[in-house]
């Protein structure tokens, strides 16, 4: 899959994104098991605008696909992404991580 990131950097501040990195996990039984990450690369947030990083990543479905207990689907899907954050020249950096669950809800006629 291809996946794009829109960062606005509204401040009069430059700062650089390294490692960014989206990881995808399948929640069953509010247990997590991993499926599959994807780099976003690094760069620049340019003050006062828009910044897009690019990626592809390989999603398994026999990765997704939980065949323990009932039903194969995950309950949900929890989507992590991670960077580290830092100023120009500077070696220190802030480790960032921002996630979401997608429900699979719907896709249950059931329930």
């Amino acid at each position: 899959g291809n996946m794009t990131l829109e960062v606005i950097n509204p401040t009069k501040i430059p700062f650089i994104a390294t490692d960014l990195v989206v990881k995808y996990y399948g929640v069953k039984n509010n247990q997590k098991y991993f499926v599959a990450e994807g780099p976003l690369g690094s760069g620049e947030l340019v003050p006062e605008s828009t910044t897009y990083f690019h990626g592809d990543m390989m999603l398994y479905y026999s990765k997704l696909f939980n065949f323990s207990g009932r039903g194969f689907l995950p309950d949900k899907v929890f989507a992590q992404l991670c960077a580290k954050i830092s100023l120009p020249g500077v070696a220190i950096y802030i480790p960032v991580a921002i996630g979401s669950y997608i429900d699979f809800h719907l896709l249950r006629p059931n329930q």
